[in-house]
């Protein structure tokens, strides 16, 4: 069984990831959702179609990309605060324990 230090040590490690992942996809949304808009023209309509519809697809893209940066920021957000609590914990009640020793 793992220590409760190795525990929050990789809920933060983990953590951490999750939510700079979800920080690229929310920040680079607009690229990522041009890209998949061209391509979307591109492949399925032969490079032609209404720029109403383009348009369309273009928000829909973006907005998919950046929900998604959301969903993944926001957990990996809140393990970060929360792992990042209990070490600080973990460290607290270590030095309490040194000084008692003293």
């Amino acid at each position: 069984m793992k220590s409760k230090f190795g525990l929050s040590l990789s809920a933060l490690l983990i953590s951490a990831v999750v939510f700079a992942i979800g920080l690229i996809l929310i920040l680079n949304s607009p690229a990522l959702g041009q890209r998949a808009a061209s391509d979307f023209l591109r492949f399925r309509h032969g490079g032609s179609m209404d720029t109403g519809q383009f348009e369309i697809i273009l928000s829909s893209s973006i907005r998919a990309y950046s929900t998604a940066g959301f969903a993944l920021s926001l957990p990996g957000g809140l393990g970060v605060i929360l792992s990042g609590c209990a070490l600080y914990n973990y460290f607290v009640s270590k030095s309490e324990d040194n000084k008692e020793i003293l």
